[in-house]
């Protein structure tokens, strides 16, 4: 007990001495240092209406970044769906065909198409007359029309046909395996065989080089001086004289599905844009790289509802993507400086197939379930890019769909099966009539 009374004085003359010492500061002093501040200080009370009367702190707005999702500009189902009754035949026109499977248009009635057994045909639509037939093909598949000569597989073998006569220009060692797509380039013919990519001479035919890869994970671009594609999770840059490599850039975050019809990376500008599905935080990333040296220049992380069901679409300014798992999801417009530019909701409508030509994209979408889309209620969804709002949403038919959409100089051609094939020219500038070319 004496020694609890002690201790208590000796407490209590502490506080005395610590008074003594604030009371004699000068009235000038701002600051006191305290060395050691008691573990059970409570804070001091504050006067509410102190409190009050100071200015309210104003939180800084973050910075916006590329990441950064845009607001929804328009929707479906903001818009009136029309019909066909409510176009005359110089926005939108329909003809009838049996059973014929178009592949290219060639000009404002003239198709190029592949029927089984018949062989490839050049064919006018309104005159329901055939101008020329060459047998020995079985489908279109991978067919393109570069300066009037249309390369195509017959009897897996593939051959260049002129357009106008029929004739086949020249034919090139080159052998239809699985879903192999030949990339046709100015001068060049490049195509995957098994575990090597092969270039030909477009005029000669000869083959010019070969360079050995792993598993091809995307489609192949070119610049000025190269061409680039993804193997084994690295992006390669190659010549396109030699197939020498330039450099190479391991991306352990890239595409892992192998697919000839991916159409990544994309070549804007000096840069090269490809996309990873396997981010460490469960995301999709976009990412910029320099086409010269393989450095990353710019990246952006998009949420990760961005598995991408559809591959992009790259137009003079940036990429449409679609974020439609089934049946959720918009479709959003990025410039190439990773921006967000505006969003289009869709409305849970299943996306089919989907185009871009002269500042529109022209989407075929369905009505139908997720899950459900080989017979749907399908509809042509006119967007302008600038805005990302609707032109138009019209309403084409059910049906089975082949070859949904082709379009070349703002005219859209569509093919619908359903029972004969019916095959519709649209042109939002109302000239159906004006040449594809």
């Amino acid at each position: 007990m004496r020694t609890q009374r002690v201790y208590a004085m000796h407490v209590v003359s502490l506080i005395i001495i610590t008074i003594v010492l604030v009371s004699c500061q000068p009235e000038d002093s701002t600051s006191l240092e305290v060395e050691d501040v008691p573990e059970n200080t409570q804070p001091p009370e504050v006067d509410e209406e102190e409190a009050v009367s100071e200015e309210p702190f104003e939180e800084e707005e973050p910075e916006e970044n590329s990441s950064q999702k845009a607001e929804v500009t328009d929707t479906v189902l903001d818009h009136d769906i029309k019909t066909l009754d409510d176009y005359d035949e110089d926005t939108f026109r329909t003809l009838k065909q049996d059973s014929m499977q178009p592949r290219l248009f060639l000009g404002n009635e003239e198709v190029i198409g592949v029927q089984q057994h018949l062989g490839l045909f050049k064919y006018n639509l309104t005159a329901e007359e055939e101008i020329w037939r060459n047998e020995g093909f079985i489908d279109g598949e991978h067919a393109q029309i570069v300066d009037e000569l249309l390369y195509i597989y017959k009897s897996s073998q593939l051959v260049s046909i002129d357009i106008h006569s029929g004739e086949v220009h020249q034919t090139y060692p080159i052998e239809k395996q699985y879903d192999t797509k030949p990339y046709i380039f100015e001068d060049y013919i490049v195509w995957f065989d098994q575990n090597v990519m092969e270039a030909y001479d477009i005029e000669s035919a000869e083959l010019i080089w070969e360079h050995p890869f792993g598993r091809i994970n995307s489609g192949l671009a070119e610049s000025d001086d190269a061409f680039f594609y993804e193997s084994d999770m690295s992006l390669y840059a190659i010549e396109k004289d030699t197939g020498d490599v330039i450099w190479e850039v391991e991306r352990p975050n890239t595409v892992t599905e192998s697919s000839s019809k991916t159409k990544y990376p994309y070549v804007h500008e000096g840069s090269v844009f490809v996309q990873s599905y396997n981010h460490p935080d469960d995301e999709v990333v976009l990412i910029e790289v320099d086409a010269s040296t393989g450095e990353t220049l710019n990246e952006a992380s998009f949420e990760n509802s961005y598995m991408w069901y559809r591959q992009p679409l790259m137009t003079d300014d940036g990429l449409m993507i679609s974020t439609d798992v089934e049946g959720d999801g918009d479709i959003v417009y990025i410039d190439f400086s990773m921006e967000e530019k505006w969003r289009f909701d869709h409305a849970g409508w299943t996306l089919v197939d989907y185009l871009y030509d002269d500042g529109m994209f022209y989407i075929i979408a369905s009505k139908s379930e997720p899950g459900e889309v080989t017979i749907g209620d399908y509809h042509l969804i006119v967007l302008d890019t600038e805005t990302g709002e609707a032109k138009d949403v019209i309403e084409i038919g059910d049906g089975l769909m082949d070859d949904q959409l082709y379009t070349q100089n703002g005219k859209v051609y569509i093919m619908i099966q359903q029972g004969d094939i019916q095959t519709f020219i649209y042109d939002y500038q109302g000239d159906t009539n004006r040449p594809f070319e």
